[in-house]
């Protein structure tokens, strides 16, 4: 599972109190997503439903989309 990469444990540990380092680095966890969504809510950063990405329709659903 590529998310696996960075662990506790296996892969190490990244501790911060800077909110935007620690966006960085869930955004490398994450495989580069755009979307910071907390768990349990949706379309927090207000980008999930606004991105239109190519010829996909407009309003699909960006927590997925990886940049």
């Amino acid at each position: 599972y590529p998310a696996h990469h960075i662990t506790m444990g296996e892969g190490g540990c990244v501790l911060t109190g800077n909110l935007a380092l620690a966006r960085i680095v869930e955004q490398l966890r994450d495989w580069g997503r755009d979307c910071w969504c907390e768990p349990g809510e949706d379309n927090t950063c207000f980008k999930r439903f606004d991105y239109q990405l190519g010829t996909l329709p407009h309003g699909y659903d960006h927590k997925y989309i990886f940049s």
